[in-house]
């Protein structure tokens, strides 16, 4: 007993030096303290992300950065990450095309609730149905995307189909049907170049960028795993970069973005760039649209915090939502994002004021399991 109570105390110490080591480096350009629930959070994650091959991660409250950092390399060991760094944003894209249609309903352009008639599908959708996966079709496409089967052939396939349920009764998570958000802006003479162009001058950064961006922009190419056998480590390889994707699925999983992109994107979701969005607007993207229990397929995967039984989980308009059965108001907007070699996560906490943006060029569940623990610090009884 008392070397586990020795164990401890040496414990907190370590993590009070770490603390103070990453408060000095990070924190200089910041008025903002951060909050003692995430002081450990972040000494740790400190030292998780060691191993990785490179990331940029961003911790924002109240509208304001209290803690970025960058490390690692873009590919192999060239090239330093940086906040300008670009980076595949796999399914983070849906927040982005989101918050990016959010500005056409503010404008008053778009109405959420319009029923269309959009190509491919066999009976009429609204915008809520195309972004919360509920246009009562079950396909996903993924695999014959990852095959390389090119995006017109996919939607013929999808086109030949009749719907399992009808609109908003059922949610089935498909890359497919939310990247029809671009057919449907088609019929308001628009695309997601557009309107993605038009979010990244509003915010006077390149926060969101398709497969047609500058090829001279620094990009973090995917890596896979290190791997140990008999004691020798080999670091991780860099991998082909991600291109069926961002062909077939631009705006459910095609994206590119920067830490300094995300970082105002994500403050226009939190309310802090109201001449963008007002709160109100960006607010009806982040309600609970329809329960979607995607969180029990994460059971044994993650290591959780508290209990998933007292964890529900919706999808909201592009976003993902866990509630706390045990924690009322606390809830998670958030979503994460995979493709070979590439991760990241943007979510925050709305009564919290607080969110976090992770992007790492490695396979790994970094990215998934600290966005965890950051929600988790805010649960802990005090």
């Amino acid at each position: 007993m008392k070397i586990t109570i020795l164990i401890k105390i040496i414990g907190i110490i370590i993590v009070g030096i770490l603390n103070m080591n990453f408060m000095h480096a990070n924190l200089s350009k910041s008025s903002v303290s951060i909050p003692l629930q995430l002081q450990e959070f972040i000494a740790t994650m400190e030292l998780e992300k060691q191993v990785l091959q490179g990331g940029a991660i961003a911790i924002l409250s109240r509208g304001k950065v209290i803690y970025q950092d960058t490390f690692g390399y873009e590919k192999g060991k060239e090239n330093p990450i940086t906040p300008c760094t670009i980076f595949p944003l796999a399914s983070v894209s849906k927040p982005v095309t989101a918050i990016a249609l959010a500005r056409l309903v503010q404008a008053g352009e778009i109405n959420l609730n319009q029923l269309m008639n959009i190509p491919h599908l066999k009976h009429q959708v609204s915008w809520k149905h195309l972004l919360s996966h509920t246009t009562g079709y079950h396909f996903s496409g993924n695999y014959m995307a990852e095959k390389g089967v090119p995006r017109h052939e996919l939607l013929s396939k999808l086109g030949n189909l009749k719907p399992s349920h009808k609109p908003g009764k059922d949610y089935f998570y498909s890359n497919t049907i939310f990247s029809l958000t671009e057919e449907a802006l088609n019929l308001k003479k628009k695309t997601l170049s557009i309107i993605l162009t038009s979010l990244n001058k509003a915010i006077g950064e390149q926060g969101a960028q398709t497969v047609e961006m500058n090829p001279k922009i620094k990009i973090a190419f995917p890596h896979n795993k290190a791997r140990e056998t008999k004691g020798v480590v080999t670091p991780p390889k860099p991998m082909p970069f991600p291109s069926h994707y961002p062909k077939v699925f631009p705006a459910a999983a095609g994206i590119f973005s920067s830490l300094n992109g995300l970082i105002e994107i994500l403050k226009i979701q939190m309310g802090y760039r109201p001449n963008i969005i007002s709160l109100k607007t960006a607010a009806q993207f982040a309600k609970p649209y329809i329960e979607a229990k995607y969180i029990e397929n994460w059971k044994g995967k993650l290591r959780f915090p508290f209990l998933i039984s007292r964890v529900e989980s919706y999808y909201g308009l592009g976003w993902r939502i866990f509630k706390s059965k045990d924690h009322k108001g606390k809830y998670l907007i958030f979503h994460s994002g995979f493709i070979g070699g590439v991760r990241a996560f943007m979510g925050y906490i709305p009564c919290e004021d607080i969110g976090i943006i992770i992007l790492v060029n490695q396979d790994t569940k970094f990215h998934m399991q600290q966005g965890i623990n950051f929600w988790g610090c805010f649960l802990k009884t005090p």
